[in-house]
């Protein structure tokens, strides 16, 4: 029973992680033909080891609704802007960053009128915020 569990949690785990664009990519319209962008100066875009703790102990985002739109925010020590996956599929947004010694896995469901055009964001002292407009 249990090796079949983990047959299966191996299986999830896989297609999550198939979701996360390449390491290195502006992926605020990711999945769209035409709309990705490089991120200044980018290099390589190795693969990604799976998420330490996936599914434990990761971040967990807060949402927060105004009357502007939507604002993510969410704890990443030791990542840097090169090292930051940002989409936006099917009303989630993924989030995925590399620091050092970890890696980092996050969804955050956004909520209906969100404007996945309008995904601004910023990175300091190991804080990412997301912010959307409405649609």
């Amino acid at each position: 029973m249990f090796r079949e569990m983990d047959e299966i949690f191996a299986r999830l785990l896989s297609r999550w992680e198939d979701d996360f664009p390449p390491v290195g990519r502006d992926v605020r319209d990711y999945g769209l033909p035409g709309r990705e962008q490089e991120f200044a100066g980018a290099g390589e875009e190795p693969g990604l080891p799976p998420a330490a703790g996936a599914g434990q102990d990761g971040p967990v985002p807060e949402i927060v609704c105004h009357d502007g739109g939507v604002t993510v925010a969410v704890e990443l020590p030791g990542v840097t802007g090169e090292n930051l996956n940002l989409a936006v599929r099917g009303g989630t947004l993924l989030i995925e960053g590399v620091s050092e010694d970890r890696v980092y896995s996050a969804r955050a469901a956004l909520p209906p009128g969100t404007d996945p055009a309008s995904l601004r964001h910023s990175l300091k002292n190991g804080v990412l915020e997301v912010t959307f407009g409405r649609a």
